[in-house]
């Protein structure tokens, strides 16, 4: 398998949509008594924000206001991070309303805090937003499940390709 179509296969494995769909899974999981509960509080969050935030993205690729599922370009993510940003606040409340775990709303209120972040970088600096994500989404498990989930972190790097260096930082491309 060469480079490009093994980035491209983690990427497409590994996109924030999928990831967010495995989170939210082991939140309910661990915030919960029963099976049963735990799957309740894994579709609640996924119809409620990734389903319709991945329907979004995929009409606005079909349209042709977005290059690709993966936005790519730098500028066509601003709109993207303001609807996530909105969606986001909306179902955060909504789970506060009908009365989810504590620690699944904690998590919705840290992504929001990532996607505001990620926001105001793209407005000066394209970032991998794979990469930050799943970052994010390590460090939630690790909060959550302690040193065993930190097994999970070789994600990060499956993300990042080279990694960034000061160089990188000091004069972006």
């Amino acid at each position: 398998m060469t480079k490009t179509k093994l980035a491209n296969f983690t990427s497409n494995v590994f996109n924030p949509f999928l990831i967010s769909i495995a989170v939210i899974s082991l939140i309910a999981i661990e915030a919960t008594e029963t099976w049963s509960e735990a799957l309740k509080w894994t579709i609640i969050p996924v119809l409620l924000t990734i389903f319709p935030l991945l329907a979004i993205v995929l009409y606005l690729v079909h349209k042709g206001t977005l290059g690709n599922v993966f936005i790519n370009v730098r500028h066509e993510r601003n709109s993207v991070y303001i609807l996530s940003t909105v969606w986001l606040i909306i179902s955060a409340i909504t789970l506060y309303k009908i009365g989810a775990p504590p620690v699944m709303i904690a998590a919705f209120v840290a992504s929001l805090t990532c996607v505001i972040v990620f926001m105001f970088i793209n407005l000066l600096w394209k970032i991998s937003v794979h990469t930050a994500f799943v970052a994010a989404s390590v460090t939630m498990l690790i909060i959550l499940f302690g040193t065993a989930a930190s097994i999970a972190a070789f994600l990060v790097r499956s993300q990042g390709g080279r990694g960034l260096s000061l160089k990188d930082i000091l004069l972006p491309r």
